[in-house]
């Protein structure tokens, strides 16, 4: 593998964790703010379901737009990768198992 498609490579792969742990602190934002939203006190209830409304309409989708991002852009630099290893001869395709059937 060329220096250049293992840097690729190793790009997507640092995108996609970053996806990740995106997609986990949302998840984890989300639950906190619910349980804001359902707290016994009426100030935090109140806050909670401000917060939430305003979570639920802008953030959380604009935050899933940036994980969607951050996927397609992983999955484009994988391609790209790969098309510089065909062009270079260093990778035929298909199954990479193949050569030992």
């Amino acid at each position: 593998m060329s220096s250049t498609s293992r840097h690729l490579r190793d790009h997507a792969g640092a995108l996609r964790r970053a996806a990740d742990r995106l997609t986990l602190l949302r998840l984890r934002l989300s639950n906190t703010i619910g349980d804001v939203s359902g707290s016994e006190d009426p100030t935090a209830r109140r806050i909670g379901e401000e917060t939430h409304e305003r979570w639920s309409t802008r953030e959380y989708a604009e935050l899933g737009r940036i994980v969607t991002g951050m996927r397609s852009s992983a999955a484009q630099l994988e391609e790209i990768a790969t098309a510089t290893e065909r062009s270079a001869g260093r990778r035929l395709g298909g199954y990479a198992g193949a050569g030992f059937l």
